[in-house]
């Protein structure tokens, strides 16, 4: 697998998901080069969701908005789910709870992110 790019940034150490945020969980399909059955990656998109259901008690959520994107020369389905949070979620808590999702389906990783949830009005 290809270096993280992201390795050498500056971050910022969070130890909370504040309430309000928009946390975004992105998960792939394929196992290596070859995608999952139909009935695991529906299984692995439900588990994900429950997951992040779980911890953030989510106000809001969008997805999955599915589409294919590339990794590491493969090409693959991706699915993107968006959440609202209601409660503040330890980050390690969150990590840990994907960590364990991404394991049972044999994948290296979950990507996702959090940050403000802004409403623009006139």
């Amino acid at each position: 697998m290809r270096a993280n790019p992201n390795e050498t940034l500056p971050r910022r150490v969070d130890t909370f998901v504040p309430p309000g945020s928009q946390v975004t969980v992105t998960i792939g399909r394929n196992l290596g080069s070859e995608p999952m059955s139909p009935h695991d990656w529906a299984d692995f998109q439900s588990l994900t969701t429950q997951a992040a259901r779980d911890l953030l008690a989510p106000t809001l959520t969008f997805g999955p908005f599915t589409g294919s994107g590339e990794w590491d020369d493969v090409v693959e389905e991706s699915a993107v789910f968006i959440f609202v949070s209601h409660y503040p979620a330890s980050v390690r808590a969150v990590e840990s709870k994907l960590v364990a999702v991404a394991s049972e389906f044999g994948q290296d990783a979950i990507a996702w992110s959090f940050g403000p949830n802004l409403l623009a009005t006139p």
